[in-house]
């Protein structure tokens, strides 16, 4: 799933996946996968490197060159801040396998979660 936010004019696919939530881990040490609540200023702390990694992994996927600077992160955050916290249940639910991926039928979607 890959979702946009926009910035000075552009839309920016954001996707937040495997590669954004380890690179988070790594970088944080704050596994937003753990089933804890997180805290609002650990909230803070995730946010800024989940956005870098999750318009990273949105560029790789739509096969686009990747030359954001990690300062304009801050920014981007700031200009779509609600947005982006909004979005962020749709993805867990995709990742749960919750929502279907475009192209992915009822049908296969229901035999994985049986499973």
């Amino acid at each position: 799933m890959i979702k946009y936010i926009t910035y000075k004019k552009q839309e920016l696919p954001v996707r937040i996946s495997f590669y954004a939530l380890k690179m988070v881990k790594e970088e944080t040490d704050k596994s937003l996968l753990s089933g804890k609540e997180i805290e609002n200023d650990e909230l803070l702390e995730v946010l800024e490197p989940l956005l870098f990694y999750g318009l990273k992994a949105g560029h790789e996927a739509e096969d686009k060159d990747f030359n954001i600077e990690r300062e304009k992160v801050d920014f981007i955050l700031d200009a779509n801040l609600g947005k982006f916290v909004k979005m962020l249940p749709e993805f867990f639910k995709q990742m749960r396998g919750e929502v279907a991926e475009p192209g992915e039928s009822d049908e296969v979607q229901a035999t994985e979660k049986k499973n």
